[in-house]
């Protein structure tokens, strides 16, 4: 248990050690900080939330169309707006702490997650590359303990980004919004239900289905690091396949091809079930899970395989 842990720590020291690490940092906070200045130079006032959804669901139930800056989407039901207003629930502004918390997810996420693409297609090529390999190996050391601590490391890594990026988009809205906290519910429709949950748990909800976002995307990413001896390759190809693995799945379900489904790029995403944004109607959370198991599953059986056959005197 010791030799484990030591094991994992000392792939932690050189993920935190090498400059790519904290460069990433740093341009992780830039665009938070650009993101939030952005919004502050545009937020408003909102005390008056309760005119302006009531000016909505005015022009919404008259066929109108909603004011150019309307909160409403399209085919928004005005039910949703309706319940704010009888529960006093203000909608979550963008301008607002939470809200830009809520807003800027999406971008954020997918820059945290590149980094683990980043650090998960290179902690075993990497090994290769610097010569390194040998002095690892020769070790009293089974090599699947070894590999178990380096996919351990980039999970560890992928917590940490999250909770970095968490914090950093608290207090860095917070600083340039003034600490407004804005709603702290969250309202939803999903289906013809409102859905009212605490903004603590629908973070919750958002930020746990990112990690398992993040873990199977760190598991592809290292397989392909084991399968390739190059550094640049391992991480150009996982990057390359995370921006366009989504391309093909949205081809292959215009083309309404069932074999869409059952790639795992269309599966990470589990926060889709939650406000039934998915968009192959026949796929279910627990389908996803399945999926999602069936390809980690994959990837470890590849990685510890071709890592523990692999004559490193090449």
């Amino acid at each position: 248990m010791i030799r484990a842990w030591q094991l994992l720590h000392n792939e932690m020291i050189k993920i935190y050690k090498r400059k790519m690490f904290w460069i990433m940092l740093i341009i992780l906070a830039g665009i938070i900080v650009l993101l939030a200045a952005v919004v502050a130079k545009d937020a408003e006032d909102h005390s008056n939330w309760r005119q302006e959804l009531q000016k909505e669901m005015t022009a919404k139930q008259s066929n109108d169309s909603p004011p150019d800056d309307s909160l409403m989407m399209p085919n928004e039901d005005p039910a949703l707006y309706q319940y704010q207003l009888d529960h006093n629930i203000p909608p979550l502004y963008g301008d607002t702490v939470f809200g830009f918390m809520n807003m800027s997810h999406d971008i954020t996420f997918v820059i945290v997650t590149v980094f683990i693409v980043i650090i998960g297609g290179s902690i075993v090529s990497q090994e290769y590359s610097w010569g390194t390999i040998k002095l690892l190996l020769i070790r009293p050391i089974h090599r699947w303990k070894i590999l178990l601590a380096k996919f351990l490391a980039v999970v560890v890594t992928g917590v940490v980004l999250l909770l970095i990026d968490l914090a950093l988009t608290f207090i860095i809205s917070g600083i340039f919004l003034g600490f407004d906290m804005g709603a702290d519910r969250y309202v939803y429709m999903k289906g013809n239900h409102i859905h009212d949950v605490s903004i603590l748990y629908h973070f919750l909800q958002l930020f746990g289905s990112a990690l398992v976002d993040l873990i199977i995307m760190g598991a592809f990413a290292f397989m392909l690091s084991t399968l390739f001896k190059n550094n640049a390759l391992a991480i150009g190809l996982s990057v390359f396949l995370f921006f366009a693995g989504p391309v093909v799945v949205g081809i292959l379900s215009s083309l309404h091809l069932d074999v869409a489904k059952y790639l795992f790029f269309l599966n990470t995403d589990l926060y889709q079930y939650v406000e039934g944004t998915h968009f192959l109607k026949d796929t279910t959370l627990g389908f996803s899970i399945a999926v999602l198991l069936v390809y980690f599953i994959l990837f470890m059986l590849v990685s510890f395989y071709t890592f523990a056959k692999r004559d490193v005197t090449d």
